[in-house]
């Protein structure tokens, strides 16, 4: 299976369009009913079009995975202006939820993507949007098991229908702030520079 990970441009518009269009609910939310569907479309077609988006806090860039020349999923993802930081998502697959293998290599593959273009202009700090509960943090572990540099923490836990006490989470959440069905969490990613430090020391022989 060919499976590629890359910037959207304007050429692959109708279908993120589609996909979002597809895509019923989202942390338990009807995405069509509250107007979320809506807006992530008129969000890339102004980020994709003619006319980028004005008077915003962030710079946006969209992650698409292909299989077999096919798009699976993609990921709106921001750079913020005000901070040294990105964050990555909300993200849309057209995967059975079910299907926890695939999903969990799509979602590896975007925030890998992700990474690379972060790093590649000094950023080593994201956000990300997770379902949550306090015995199952499965985004937690996926993203320490895989970029081991990096560490994550919960910034803020959101019981169902509760709103974020900040401003900047707000915004990332948009019109889905406090229609969540299911626990959500922000977590927190951050590269270590200690971690990165003894790798460093251990591969050039150095005593520790």
């Amino acid at each position: 299976m060919q499976r590629e990970t890359y910037l959207c441009t304007k050429e692959d518009l109708p279908d993120l369009i589609q996909l979002i269009n597809d895509t019923a609910s989202m942390y338990g939310v009807d995405l069509h009913k509250i107007g979320a569907a809506k807006l992530n479309i008129e969000r890339l077609q102004s980020i994709l079009g003619e006319e980028h988006p004005t008077n915003t806090d962030s710079e946006f860039f969209i992650i698409g995975y292909k299989e077999n020349g096919v798009l699976i999923g993609f990921c709106i993802n921001a750079f913020w202006n005000s901070l040294p930081v990105w964050n990555c998502g909300p993200y849309f697959t057209k995967l059975d939820i079910f299907d926890k293998v695939a999903a969990e290599i799509l979602l590896l593959s975007i925030i890998k993507k992700g990474i690379e273009i972060a790093e590649s202009r000094s950023v080593f700090s994201f956000y990300y949007i997770s379902r949550f509960s306090k015995y199952w943090k499965r985004s937690n572990h996926m993203i320490m098991e895989q970029f081991p540099e990096y560490s994550v923490s919960e910034v803020e836990v959101l019981e169902p229908f509760t709103k974020s006490k900040y401003t900047a989470f707000s915004t990332l959440l948009g019109v889905m702030d406090g229609h969540n069905e299911k626990p959500i969490a922000i977590l927190h990613c951050t590269k270590s520079v200690t971690y990165g430090n003894l790798n460093y020391k251990r591969n050039n022989g150095l005593h520790i």
